[in-house]
């Protein structure tokens, strides 16, 4: 038996820790945010209809702390948008 993650698998959990991320963004939860960038959550995913990424969304939503998380974890997607 081996212990290693199937592609398939692995890239749905690539896939949960970036909507998760896009989520938690959005709603301002800077604890989870956190969580979700230690575990390598992409911060310039994109899947909802506004074609937010997690910096655009907590942008739109006025979440400074998790902004100033984005960033400093190098998501520059839409930063002309957050400085408007």
């Amino acid at each position: 038996m081996t212990s290693e993650i199937s592609p398939s698998i692995s890239n749905h959990i690539s896939l949960l820790k970036e909507s998760f991320l896009l989520a938690a963004a959005r709603g301002g939860r800077l604890l989870e945010c956190q969580s979700l960038l230690e575990l390598g959550a992409d911060t310039e995913f994109s899947n909802d209809e506004n074609g937010d990424t997690p910096l655009l969304a907590a942008c739109r939503n006025d979440h400074r702390t998790v902004v100033s998380l984005l960033l400093a974890h190098g998501d520059l997607t839409g930063i002309g948008f957050c400085v408007d």
